[in-house]
């Protein structure tokens, strides 16, 4: 199961059906509000796409 997905607009976001206990909107706000956090789920998303090159 992914942990995460893109939005239309490209943007990497937990997906709900992983944590289902939260909103969509929750995930999406609280992701966003925490710029360090966001780039974690930048890489996990890119990671689970395939397309993570190992860690920075």
């Amino acid at each position: 199961m992914r942990l995460t997905k893109r939005t239309e607009s490209g943007l990497a976001v937990l997906d709900r059906a992983a944590f289902p206990e939260y909103a969509q909107e929750t995930l999406v706000q609280e992701m966003c509000a925490f710029s360090p956090w966001k780039r974690v789920v930048e890489k996990l998303c890119n990671y689970e796409d395939g397309d993570d090159k190992g860690c920075d």
